[in-house]
């Protein structure tokens, strides 16, 4: 259709061919059926998470990178600040109920417990960090340096194996 010099149809006839195919439908013997999404693989960048209670910030997380595959999650480049605790660490896997974290771990408590080392897991249910890496540790101004190590978080005990240590 021409009206003067103004075109009403789009190139190609797109927009008639799309009049035509809603015109020709009939919306009552569509079958439509839930289908239900299952995410193999998700993909996140800078990531930024806060737990909340009733009155404050309980904790805040952030990472710069979070992949989810089926049976685990991946953060890289990790941190953590609790009102308990602050942990930080290169990278961070979370399967079942289990948390590692590895490269650069680092470990701070409100009873002035800190640790260091390359890589320490996290029983979530039993709230106890362990490592069976070399580490250094330090409470109030003692430095321990070890080779494995248990840390209860509820009890804030502390199960030291092939310890040196050195008090102020």
């Amino acid at each position: 259709m021409n009206f003067g010099n103004k075109n009403l149809c789009y190139p190609n006839g797109n927009f008639l061919h799309s009049l035509c195919f809603l015109g020709m439908q009939d919306f009552y013997s569509i079958d439509i059926k839930p289908y239900s999404l299952n995410f193999k693989n998700i993909e996140a960048n800078q990531i930024k998470a806060y737990e909340l209670n009733s009155s404050l910030v309980r904790t805040y997380y952030s990472a710069d990178d979070w992949v989810r595959f089926e049976d685990r999650d991946i953060f890289q480049n990790v941190l953590m600040l609790d009102y308990d605790y602050n942990v930080s660490a290169n990278k961070l896997v979370f399967m079942d109920k289990n948390i590692s974290l590895a490269g650069n771990v680092l470990y701070k408590d409100i009873t002035d417990t800190s640790i260091s080392t390359e890589r320490i897991f996290y029983l979530k249910d039993d709230k106890v960090i362990f490592t069976d890496t070399k580490f250094k540790a330090f409470r109030a101004n003692d430095t321990l340096f070890g080779s494995s190590l248990k840390y209860d978080m509820k009890n804030k005990t502390l199960d030291i194996k092939g310890v040196n240590l050195w008090l102020n």
